[in-house]
């Protein structure tokens, strides 16, 4: 014989509803993360790009595609064979790890006070 249960949670309603909003807030805070991060790296690839003319530095693009994915692009037609050279792009990468954490970082502690619904 099997007997059936059914629970029904009763308390704060607020926290309840923070709880089921959590995926959509967290989504929220990633996006905005990621654009930081494309913004971080796009500074610190920018301070290394080597600079005769500015058109190399200027044709620098970062694009966040996906949560945690940035994509890089160069529009000069001899961007791969100045960075085959000098590793400007790996250099700008390096340079910006630490800010990159701390837009994910900085993103996940605003969407746990939004959730817990701290200010």
């Amino acid at each position: 014989m099997s007997n059936g249960y059914t629970v029904e949670i009763i308390g704060d309603d607020e926290l309840q509803r923070a709880l089921a909003e959590a995926p959509a807030t967290i989504d929220r805070a990633i996006d905005v993360a990621s654009d930081g991060a494309a913004g971080v790296l796009d500074e610190t690839i920018s301070a290394v790009t080597p600079v005769r003319t500015g058109f190399l530095r200027s044709q620098n693009q970062l694009i966040p595609v996906s949560n945690f994915t940035v994509s890089y692009s160069n529009f000069a037609p001899y961007a791969s064979y100045v960075d085959a050279r000098r590793d400007f792009v790996a250099r700008g990468v390096e340079r910006g790890e630490r800010g990159v954490v701390r837009e994910y970082e900085q993103a996940i502690d605003q969407a746990a006070d939004e959730i817990e619904g701290r200010p």
